[in-house]
């Protein structure tokens, strides 16, 4: 999985970025009108970093929270994600930990099966 090694940072610019437009064209062909594009979810991972970069240090704020949690995540997801997820697991005080075996971040989108039978039965 492309996502979950550190190619892409290794590729010099004059590869990766024909590579990427590449990529984002043949995407949008596939997906005419049936979900995001992969060129949407590129544009949103920047407000993903900022989130992250605003809570940094705030973590421990979440031990009050009342609400029961479900934390779910992938066998396969990048191991900063399972260190949040772990880290979360400690603090929360009414959390149920679920790790999709063989998926990675895109649970959702890849394995939606799986993450709708996890969401019934914590719902």
């Amino acid at each position: 999985d492309v996502c979950s090694s550190d190619l892409l940072t290794r590729l010099p610019d004059f590869i990766l970025i024909p590579l990427m437009k590449l990529a984002l064209r043949k995407d949008a062909k596939r997906r005419k009108q049936k979900s995001t594009t992969l060129e949407t979810l590129v544009r949103l991972v920047h407000f993903d970093v900022v989130l992250a970069e605003e809570m940094a240090g705030t973590v421990e704020n979440f031990q009050t929270m009342r609400p029961e949690v479900l934390l779910m995540g992938g066998s396969q997801s990048a191991d900063f994600l399972k260190a949040g997820l772990n880290h979360l697991e400690k603090i929360l005080p009414r959390v149920r930990r679920v790790e999709l075996a063989g998926a990675g971040h895109l649970a959702a989108i890849k394995e939606p099966n799986a993450v709708a039978v996890e969401l019934k039965q914590f719902l």
